[in-house]
């Protein structure tokens, strides 16, 4: 079973909000091609500019993101207590 023992605001540290810059951005660029295939003049010149800066956000932070797990600077889960391997399965 997982739990969390940490406060809230333990779960804003810099990795956890690199990856919130790298999904937001992702998604916008995302959103942003769609409209650049439904839309035509000059929304979608908009549409193309934003696309590409969200897209140039999203790649650079992936791969700091990338860089950062390479180093190994983020603690990963770790087992409380021994797992029964004759249990039931329960994913909980």
């Amino acid at each position: 079973r997982s739990t969390y023992s940490g406060s809230f605001f333990g779960l804003l540290n810099p990795f956890a909000l690199l990856c919130g810059v790298v999904s937001l951005s992702m998604l916008c660029a995302h959103g942003g091609s769609w409209l650049m295939l439904r839309t035509e003049g000059n929304l979608y010149k908009r549409a193309a500019r934003a696309t590409r800066y969200m897209s140039i956000i999203f790649l650079m932070g992936f791969i700091v993101a990338g860089v950062w797990l390479f180093m190994g600077h983020i603690n990963g889960y770790s087992f409380a207590s021994h797992i029964n391997t004759n249990a039931a399965l329960n994913p909980l």
